[in-house]
């Protein structure tokens, strides 16, 4: 790069500081951390309105740099490679950062979001990377990763170092987390620390070799109650008669039938159903230390006099017991999946010897290769049906047994502000966790590649109840007969023009696009897809666009250049879970509140620039 292209990119840089300096000096000078005045009197309004119009000038300026910076930048890289095609470097990278300002409104006019934060957020951020061929091996659990995939060391895993390493230790391959404030410790390795500190004795043992309940009650960042608990119990006995009795398990079924779905699938435990011989602490073992199910299994608890546990059978493997939110949407699943990952993360246990025990009634689901292959060590995971079959009312004692985490309490459900956390370790080694899981490692070589998959997330009415649709009455509690009734599941935020959009976008294939780019178009329905088909979408998608809803919980899983577009059709739009999730990946997040039917024009506008910061 020559001399005066240096000055020009530094004199920019320090324009843009200063502008960036002064706006957020005002603001935090006036508007606290919720974006509202600090002062509740006449004069906080006219300020707020103030600080928006200074931020709304700032950001044009901003755009308009933006695109002089990007020319510079092209400029200073192809005379780089004219100059030195054969060498290696540290190359300049535009961090892509589109957000809803960068929408389009109905009437194809460029829209403009309001300041809903302290600090808008600016669409400007150069990273520099060193990008080579290869990388030096990373040390993991006593094992060596390949270092192919930057970023992602348990993509690169060997299936020991999978199977044996704690996945706390994996998460902690992960850090540059950024946004500040409380996004360590609520989204990073920070939140696993924290978590695991606040351990304390619930129930004490009498002997060495006695029972002890150890739990985990952390407070997260603006969620309700007194916490949310992870408990490790030593020692105890688990009777399963309750599993057995088909007064009980019938009566939660027709409770869940009759209330259409709104009871959950859950027994509510006879009290012995867990046992030990410790000494409960009063002080803690309290409900309002219990949230949800949690305290079905407090209440469960009995502390016996007994120092001999009556145990029919002794299980010496480390073992998670958890009860899914539900068994078929995807976004509240995932609440499961992420809590579990969690809780190994918490109590440093890594897969390979772990027992899963999903305790509640529902069916496997359309989910489950997530349970049977991404968290499966060497045993499968047990349902209630297989507790019932497999033990058949006796008494099994468990020389670890977990008590997880509750579904709503995960973090990627707490959060539905806007959060102005990016690049989190949780949400990036969950991700990467899953992907190695399942055994769907992408080559690294089609994260630059020229190719831009563009997949279309089709929100149709195309399949049977998931009651109907995964019923069991061979092995589950779900009886086939009691589903007849149901047809096919009607969904919300449908696109009522569906096919006039695949068709629009199906177009893109045939613009030429700069520097070589070809465009290739999806038109995806997952709920015809099994599970892996549907990871399988993800990991080759380079921009996901769709209606809002719980398909979007897809988007973690797409290469690190991927763009997320998010329409609000009918009403949509209250939370900002998905836009959290894209940030937290560390992705390109989009955003418009469209009429439905959707303009076609306006989709395709919004997907071509999003097509752009891919390619760019």
């Amino acid at each position: 790069m020559s001399n005066t292209m240096q000055i020009r990119l530094i004199t920019l840089f320090v324009v843009l500081w200063i502008l960036l300096w002064v706006s957020t000096f005002n603001m935090h000078h006036r508007i606290d951390f919720n974006g509202q005045p600090s002062v509740e009197d006449a004069a906080a309004q006219k300020v707020r309105q103030e600080v928006e119009a200074r931020l709304t000038h700032l950001a044009d300026k901003l755009e308009a740099a933006e695109a002089d910076l990007e020319s510079l930048i092209v400029d200073a890289m192809q005379q780089r490679n004219e100059q030195s095609a054969n060498l290696r470097g540290p190359t300049l990278e535009l961090a892509k950062d589109v957000d809803g300002s960068n929408g389009v409104d109905d009437d194809g006019r460029k829209a403009r979001q309001s300041v809903s934060g302290p600090v808008k957020e600016v669409p400007l951020t150069i990273a520099v990377e060193e990008h080579t061929t290869s990388s030096p091996a990373q040390k993991t659990g006593g094992h060596q990763s390949r270092g192919l995939h930057a970023g992602h060391p348990i993509l690169d895993l060997d299936d020991d170092a999978f199977f044996e390493t704690p996945v706390n230790e994996l998460m902690s391959q992960y850090g540059g987390i950024q946004g500040g404030g409380s996004c360590e410790n609520d989204f990073g390795n920070g939140l696993i620390d924290r978590w695991r500190a606040t351990g304390q004795t619930y129930c004490a043992p009498r002997s060495p070799s006695g029972s002890s309940i150890k739990c985990y009650l952390v407070k997260q960042t603006r969620h309700h109650g007194t916490g949310d608990q992870l408990c490790l119990a030593s020692n105890v006995l688990l009777d399963t008669r309750d599993f057995t009795d088909s007064g009980i398990t019938n009566k939660v079924m027709a409770d869940y039938k009759n209330t259409k779905h709104m009871d959950e699938a859950y027994i509510h435990y006879r009290k012995g159903t867990l046992q030990g011989n410790c000494d409960l602490d009063s002080s803690k073992w309290k409900k309002e230390h219990f949230p949800g199910w949690n305290n079905d299994w407090r209440s469960a608890f009995e502390s016996v006099a007994d120092d001999n546990l009556q145990c029919d059978v002794w299980e010496d493997q480390p073992t998670l017991l958890l009860q899914r939110d539900t068994f078929a949407n995807f976004f509240h699943n995932s609440e499961d999946f992420v809590n579990t990952f969690i809780a190994l993360a918490v109590l440093k246990w890594s897969k390979k010897d772990l027992q899963l025990i999903l305790a509640d009634l529902y069916p496997m689901g359309p989910f489950w290769d997530l349970w049977g292959k991404v968290f499966k060590g060497l045993r499968p995971p047990l349902t209630a049906w297989d507790l019932k079959e497999k033990y058949g009312g006796k008494k099994v004692c468990y020389r670890n047994l977990a008590i997880g985490i509750l579904g709503a309490a995960s973090p990627v459900t707490v959060a539905s502000w806007q959060t102005p956390c990016k690049h989190t370790p949780l949400v990036r080694a969950y991700a990467d966790y899953v992907v190695r899981g399942l055994e769907l490692v992408q080559e690294p070589a089609l994260w630059t590649s020229k190719t831009v998959t563009v997949t279309w997330m089709a929100r149709r009415a195309s399949s049977m109840w998931p009651e109907r649709r995964f019923c069991d009455s061979e092995h589950s509690f779900f009886r086939c007969e009691d589903w007849q009734h149901l047809n096919m599941r009607p969904l919300g935020r449908m696109v009522r023009n569906d096919q006039e959009v695949v068709k629009a976008l199906r177009t893109l294939e045939d613009v030429e696009w700069p520097n070589g780019v070809k465009v290739v178009f999806r038109d995806v329905d997952f709920n015809v897809l099994s599970f892996e088909e549907q990871i399988q979408i993800d990991v080759t998608t380079d921009v996901m666009v769709g209606p809002h809803g719980a398909g979007l919980m897809h988007n973690i899983f797409m290469p690190d250049r991927a763009v997320l577009l998010e329409l609000h059709i009918d009403g949509s739009g209250a939370n900002m879970h998905f836009h959290n999730l894209a940030k937290w990946q560390g992705r390109t997040y989009m955003t418009s509140t469209m009429k439905n039917p959707i303009p076609t024009n306006q989709i395709t506008s919004l997907v071509s620039q999003a097509i752009r910061n891919v390619a760019a």
